[in-house]
């Protein structure tokens, strides 16, 4: 469970799950970077992403534009966590 907010205020639990794959050429990178830590900074890549796309949007939009949303999730997903942890979502 995800707690965030909308732009509003409104409180939000999100519930989420992803699938995700490890770039083979950033194995290395990511084993001197995040050592046995790697799975709690993804997960917490992966929160803060989420948390952030849902602050941009109204507690009107999650009613009506639910779909739209999710799209934008996955979009801003997609990028931190190959910008940040060298992975790549392969299911949101």
């Amino acid at each position: 469970m995800i707690k965030c907010r909308t732009n509003d205020g409104l409180e939000l639990d999100l519930e989420a799950s992803l699938q995700y794959r490890v770039l083979k050429d950033k194995i290395f990178s990511i084993y001197t970077n995040y050592g046995t830590q790697e799975k709690a900074i993804l997960t917490r890549v992966a929160i803060d992403a989420i948390s952030d796309t849902a602050s941009n949007f109204t507690s009107n939009n999650f009613f009506q534009n639910r779909t739209m949303i999710q799209k934008k999730m996955q979009k801003d997903l997609e990028e931190r966590i190959s910008d940040s942890t060298w992975h790549e979502v392969v299911f949101f």
